[in-house]
């Protein structure tokens, strides 16, 4: 029960906001809640909780309320809680779900996107931490504002989480989802935008997000360290470039670009399907199996793809899969062949088959033959083949004279 010791009323609503008078000497401090409890003209309850964001002067103070303010009327009274909004911490948030003001709403589908769970899916299960936007095994809390609600309930509940968030790090001492492993505040890292783009989702990419309009304060070496750092802001560049010369190509044509920007178009579309990722939560759905790429394994795809390693491979080659597997001479030229490959068989010509294990190319000659892909296996029968290693270049050399 809310004790009514500092009352006010309402003196204008102007959508989400109010302006309430309190009696001189009684005016609440900022950022304190105030409650507006009574009926509507048609008998139903109300409770709207609000925030203080200004004093106005007059005894008066203006307010943003954390849901809607339909049934609100002037005259109406307002207490002053003495105290910022608070919300539950601790173990009893875990598994549930919560709204800005820390009520739970467990009841409530939520319609969370496809590529926030997969963040929620990865947190818990690759790095055994504590996420506070959603609800995976018992390792998750979730606090929403929907788009439906107020200004004031979408403003506030990144500050929700936070609390939780924070409650977890301090108190309970336990790791939260971060890039870094120790944080000042977590406030910090809430400084970051995905941008999700209509474009790539158009071409069938997923997770559609764009690194070039994505922005976060955290993207810096001292918290990522050089060499991501470096690869994150090559990656960056070629895309951006490619984004200026997609006028030209739609104008003019591929053919009429300089050799070095058809080659940075060519890497770029690799790395916007390397991008790509089959997603755990959404196996019922593509019927792929989900598949975790960690950080030094993509940092290692990306220098690949920029260094021109992989020029050879068509683009289609890095569509949901991670940077490991082989080239594959055929009577059609080269193929790429790499994790969750469709299943096909081709004919092997003669030529050089490469190999990529433990971050190291192994060749071989083949002198023709046949292969079959399939459940992840690659079967090659040829009628010789001998590996690189062992080729002596002179020997060769003079043979083919």
């Amino acid at each position: 029960m809310l004790e009514k010791e500092n009352l006010g009323r309402i003196a204008q609503i102007i959508g989400p906001v109010l302006d309430v008078a309190f009696p001189p000497g009684k005016m609440p401090n900022i950022y304190n809640a105030l409650v507006v409890k009574g009926r509507d003209t048609t008998g139903q309850p109300i409770n709207v909780t609000c925030e203080v964001q200004q004093l106005l002067g007059n005894n008066r103070v203006r307010a943003v309320a954390m849901s809607g303010t339909d049934g609100l009327t002037r005259g109406m009274e307002v207490i002053d809680t003495g105290a910022p909004l608070s919300v539950p911490v601790g173990k009893a948030t875990l598994r549930r779900i919560f709204n800005v003001l820390g009520e739970p709403v467990d009841n409530l589908g939520v319609g969370k996107t496809v590529l926030i769970m997969e963040l929620i899916n990865n947190i818990a299960k690759a790095h055994g931490s504590v996420s506070v936007f959603g609800r995976i095994e018992s390792k998750v809390a979730l606090v929403y504002g929907q788009m439906n609600e107020p200004l004031g309930a979408r403003m506030r509940v990144g500050l929700t989480a936070l609390t939780m968030a924070e409650y977890f790090r301090d108190v309970n001492e336990q790791d939260n989802a971060s890039v870094v492993g120790y944080q000042p505040t977590l406030s910090a890292e809430m400084d970051a935008t995905t941008v999700l783009s209509r474009g790539l989702a158009a071409k069938g990419i997923y997770p559609a997000v764009d690194p070039v309009d994505s922005t976060s304060t955290m993207l810096q070496p001292r918290f990522v360290g050089e060499e991501h750092y470096e690869i994150a802001q090559r990656v960056k560049q070629t895309l951006q470039h490619y984004k200026e010369l997609q006028d030209i190509i739609a104008i003019l044509g591929l053919d009429k670009l300089s050799e070095e920007d058809r080659l940075t178009v060519a890497r770029a579309r690799k790395i916007e399907h390397f991008l790509s990722q089959p997603f755990f939560v959404a196996e019922v759905f593509t019927g792929s199996l989900g598949k975790y790429v960690g950080l030094a394994e993509t940092i290692r795809g990306f220098q690949l793809i920029l260094s021109g390693e992989f020029d050879g491979l068509p683009e289609q080659a890095f569509y949901l899969v991670e940077v490991n597997g082989i080239i594959l001479p055929t009577n059609n030229g080269q193929i790429g062949l790499l994790p969750n490959h469709a299943p096909t068989s081709t004919v092997v010509d003669i030529g050089i088959l490469r190999i990529r294990l433990n971050d190291q190319w192994l060749t071989m000659a083949l002198m023709g033959g046949f292969a079959r892909i399939g459940n992840n296996a690659t079967t090659i029968l040829v009628n010789e083949a001998e590996r690189g290693s062992d080729i002596d270049p002179k020997k060769l050399i003079k043979l083919l004279k």
